[in-house]
């Protein structure tokens, strides 16, 4: 899967993804250099972002995102 799809993508579909991967034994930074996405980009709040944070084993939506991408 590219950057763009996974841009695309939903906020659901992005974690229904990411986490599938983890659960099949992946690494988190691994799954993110097969996408093309950095750390960084991975955390930051959409449009800039995915919105994502890893929690353990798994991937969730970034806390405390408002509408216009910035938590207040």
């Amino acid at each position: 899967m590219d950057k763009e799809t996974v841009f695309g993508m939903s906020d659901q579909e992005r974690l229904d993804y990411f986490n599938g991967r983890l659960a099949a034994g992946e690494k988190y930074e691994d799954i993110l250099a097969d996408v093309g996405v950095t750390k960084k980009e991975a955390g930051l709040s959409a449009p800039y972002g995915l919105g994502l944070i890893k929690i353990g084993n798994e991937v969730r939506l970034k806390p405390g995102r408002g509408d216009n991408g910035f938590a207040w």
